[in-house]
């Protein structure tokens, strides 16, 4: 279970990004070797590949990491079709680094559906970057690393200090005005305080009628306070959970056509059964990844959709997902309740 979501996060995460030409995916070095003399191959290693394609990347795992993710073992020839089919891609850039004192061996293979290549060179541990530029070079047809493109430059100009002109013009300083100084008011007699007011007569105050509030332009004079879902992850979900469902179909046509392999396949030698029994482990592999999909694609989309709706009508209609068994498989069942 845990190796299928792997499988299929690593194909949504890759596969998004396209771009014209040769598409050319660079894996990470299959190396013990040190971080920093790893990290100076593999930019060496993706310079040279950008001969080839300028587009080209560096992956975060490494060629057996994802061929394990995709189910298989073994050697770059048994799971290089695997890999390219699955990342949509042209070729592959498989690194291996293998350390010998102070000096490291480095071996690249590029592997594509009509077969592959390999160059091997001996560099200095510390600084690599000369011995793999003329040893792995012809590889790619190229004798030296290209750097990533750059971005275009921008059209503004950074601000100039710019100095002042002189000018001759004299700077006069307004004085402050002088104040005057004025006799005080003259003071007139104080006057006798006036008699106090006889005390009023007592008061009582009339009652204060408070009327009900009337609620009206509300069902059933009930006003709801119901806070604005977000339509837009609501969206997101209905496109994400399309989305896997599409590759869950994609999974589904791949063990159609292993299952239509295997009926058409011969089953005389152990070879030929030993080949069986390998295609239908494979075909197993992709309907169970494209169960997963479909199934959790139709969940997610059919949930989003329902708040959606239910955002947009504001309604008190309450959805329900029921996981439901068949025979052969099973699904999903969406129910609706309205209080």
């Amino acid at each position: 279970m845990g190796r299928s979501v792997g499988s299929l996060a690593v194909l949504i995460a890759l596969t998004g990004v396209a771009h014209a030409g040769p598409k050319l995916f660079v894996a990470r070095a299959e190396s013990s070797v040190d971080w920093a003399t790893r990290s100076q191959v593999e930019a060496t290693v993706l310079g040279l590949a950008r001969n080839v394609d300028r587009g080209a990347s560096l992956g975060d795992a490494s060629f057996s990491e994802l061929a394990s993710t995709l189910g298989c073992s073994g050697t770059v020839e048994r799971c290089k079709a695997e890999v390219l089919e699955t990342l949509a891609i042209d070729e592959v850039v498989v690194i291996t680094i293998t350390p010998a004192g102070d000096t490291v061996k480095v071996t690249v293979s590029r592997a594509t559906k009509a077969g592959t290549r390999t160059a091997t060179a001996i560099a200095d541990k510390d600084k690599p970057e000369a011995q793999v530029t003329s040893g792995i070079g012809p590889l790619f047809g190229a004798t030296r690393v290209v750097a990533p493109p750059k971005p275009p430059p921008t059209s503004a100009k950074p601000p100039t200090n710019a100095k002042p002109p002189a000018s001759d013009a004299v700077v006069v300083v307004n004085e402050q005005p002088r104040r005057r100084t004025e006799p005080p008011p003259a003071t007139e007699p104080a006057k006798a305080p006036p008699p106090p007011a006889p005390d009023p007569e007592p008061h009582t105050p009339a009652p204060v009628v408070t009327a009900e509030p009337t609620v009206t332009a509300a069902p059933n004079n009930v006003v709801e306070d119901r806070p604005r879902r977000g339509n837009a992850l609501y969206a997101g979900g209905i496109m994400g959970g399309g989305a896997l469902a599409i590759v869950g179909l994609v999974f589904w046509q791949k063990a159609s056509s292993i299952e239509d392999e295997i009926q058409s396949s011969p089953s005389r030698t152990r070879a030929d059964v030993d080949r069986l029994l390998d295609l239908e482990s494979r075909g197993d592999r992709y309907a169970l990844l494209g169960n997963i999909a479909v199934v959790g694609g139709v969940a997610i989309a059919g949930v989003s959709g329902f708040l959606y709706w239910r955002s947009r009508h504001h309604t008190n209609t309450v959805a329900r997902v029921t996981p439901v068994v068949v025979d052969g498989g099973g699904g999903v069942a969406f129910t609706l309740e309205v209080p």
